[in-house]
């Protein structure tokens, strides 16, 4: 990419953040590419009951990405006592898992009634999936 000067001989900087932070850093080009995969397979889980997706209903919130893939995000359903609550926390962490390059994905759970159960069965799902003897339990 060129750079463009302003009329006064300075630099002008993108007007897209994300866009300025791979220009200062190849790093933060791939993290941003890594968000916004992260985003889309956000997009594809969606809520039965309003057929809109969790990102657009803004039910993933505080979303972060390490250098080494590791994600995470806070999940809020869309009420107290949301009845899909755990099949979409479920789904949530399915489809972020999914992404090539995300290592592991961490998901706290607010506003919800039974946050800490699912966070629990949550942790369950990770255990589980690496085969440790806590899975048995």
């Amino acid at each position: 990419m060129r750079t463009v000067f302003s009329r006064h001989g300075i630099p002008e900087i993108p007007s897209c953040p994300g866009e300025r932070m791979k220009h200062v850093s190849g790093k933060m080009g791939k993290s941003a590419d890594l968000k916004d995969r992260v985003i889309q397979a956000l997009k594809t889980v969606t809520d039965p009951e309003t057929s809109m997706d969790v990102w657009r209903m803004k039910l993933v919130k505080d979303l972060e990405i390490s250098e080494e893939g590791e994600v995470k995000m806070t999940f809020r359903p869309s009420s107290v006592a949301c009845p899909l609550g755990f099949s979409l926390a479920a789904r949530i962490k399915e489809a972020v898992k999914g992404v090539e390059g995300i290592s592991g994905v961490r998901i706290r759970v607010d506003g919800f009634l039974y946050a800490g159960q699912l966070e629990k069965l949550l942790e369950e799902m990770d255990r589980r999936e690496k085969g440790g003897d806590d899975a048995k339990r």
